[in-house]
């Protein structure tokens, strides 16, 4: 007679245990959707660009200028 109780009570907590799982953690609201932070765009004529990407291009722009610059010094060498 106590075997059947003890199962039944390990049922029930397996039963009260996978519906907990089941459902899963509830979301977290906190009045809209999550961000990271502000983003900042670029109205560039033909749209805008976010800031970052921006950020890039003028980046490698400037390294190519930059090498371009250093190259363009010419060698000592005589031909």
């Amino acid at each position: 007679s106590s075997l059947r109780g003890g199962v039944g009570s390990a049922a029930a907590l397996a039963a009260a245990l996978a519906s907990g799982v089941a459902a899963g953690p509830l979301p977290a609201w906190a009045g809209g959707p999550p961000s990271v932070g502000e983003h900042w765009y670029w109205d560039v004529g033909i749209g805008t660009l976010h800031g970052e990407t921006v950020s890039v291009i003028l980046f490698v722009f400037l390294l190519l200028v930059g090498f371009s610059q250093l190259g363009a010094g010419g060698s000592s060498r005589k031909s």
